[in-house]
């Protein structure tokens, strides 16, 4: 027996899925309010037909060291150059203010999103497959330790038989940057820190199809809701309700958390949590202060509408949760 399914994710928060792709300020132009992510290569032919690929080796080869309060960035070298062209292939990133503490010209390094062959954002399947897989591992099985593959057994592999394709392309436009903040309810305070991820902007809508072989994935992927609203509460239970009621809010509809930046305990099954926090802080193995600190990043206020009332998806002081979401699944 064969079914598939129309999953539809729509992200309440910045998202992030790693690329492996770092950008330095020598690889990025911010002006006018803009981050542009040039084709190096395009633009190292511009400065050929210019003749002054010796300067601009000499300004790939600077670096800054620890009492630089200025990195060496891409849009210095182009005023001082006088080169004013910026068509260089690539995509734009609108900034919201929020980057580099406030200051967007002071933000360095950036960690790319992940693409497709032409060059479109994406989430793979095995992202989505994996908090998936969180969410049923904590509501249904209570282990992680299950087979998978195709060695194991029919019945064994429910994972194999659950099979979650890529998303659909993403719109750059939808494409937002997102720095890593750490709040501390011990502390009552938020640190930033000098973490850039590039991230789907709250609100966008991505699809994925899955396909289910076997009655017991059929039921897993059909009770999804469910079993996300379980996972959910345990992880409010463990997690967030320690945390300060300002920061934290209820998740709206089939809650999900993915990508990088949403924290250990959205990975992790919650069953055994309290017993890995006591057995880590014993040995020595964590610098963890407690159950650790909220992984957060800031945006402009975004609200949504549902059919009782208009809900903010920000906290205080403009916060978000990393990678919070939520989910539709519907059969084909």
């Amino acid at each position: 027996m064969i079914k598939t399914y129309l999953l539809t994710l729509t992200t309440l928060a910045p998202l992030h899925i790693g690329s492996g792709i770092k950008y330095s300020s020598k690889e990025y132009i911010y002006e006018n309010q803009q981050f542009y992510f040039p084709e190096m290569g395009r633009l190292f032919q511009y400065i050929q037909s210019l003749n002054e690929e010796a300067s601009f080796s000499s300004f790939l080869l600077q670096s800054g060291n620890w009492n630089n309060t200025r990195n060496p960035r891409l849009i210095d070298y182009l005023i001082q150059n006088n080169i004013r062209e910026r068509d260089f292939g690539g995509y734009l990133i609108d900034s919201h203010g929020f980057e580099g503490n406030e200051n967007p010209n002071s933000v360095n390094e950036i960690l790319g999103f992940i693409q497709d062959p032409f060059g479109d954002p994406y989430i793979p399947g095995s992202s989505l497959k994996g908090a998936l897989r969180t969410i049923l591992v904590n509501s249904v099985f209570q282990t992680d330790k299950l087979p998978f593959g195709p060695t194991a057994t029919y019945e064994e592999s429910i994972f194999y038989n659950i099979r979650v394709s890529d998303s659909q392309p993403i719109s750059k436009e939808r494409l937002t940057l997102a720095q890593k903040w750490d709040y501390s309810d011990r502390k009552s305070e938020a640190k930033f820190l000098p973490i850039h991820r590039q991230a789907i902007k709250p609100l966008t809508k991505v699809s994925f199809v899955i396909t289910c072989e076997g009655v017991k994935a059929i039921e897993l992927v059909e009770d999804l809701p469910k079993h996300a609203k379980t996972f959910a509460n345990k992880y409010d239970k463990f997690f967030l309700n320690d945390q300060n009621i300002e920061i934290v809010h209820d998740c709206i509809q089939s809650p999900i958390y993915i990508g990088g930046g949403s924290g250990c305990w959205t990975k992790t099954i919650m069953d055994q949590a309290e017993k890995h926090v006591k057995e880590r802080h014993s040995r020595g193995k964590t610098r963890m202060v407690g159950r650790g600190v909220l992984k957060l990043t800031k945006y402009p206020i975004v609200t949504m509408k549902t059919n009782i009332r208009t809900i903010p998806l920000a906290y205080r002081n403009n916060f978000y949760l990393m990678g919070k979401s939520m989910f539709q699944i519907k059969e084909r």
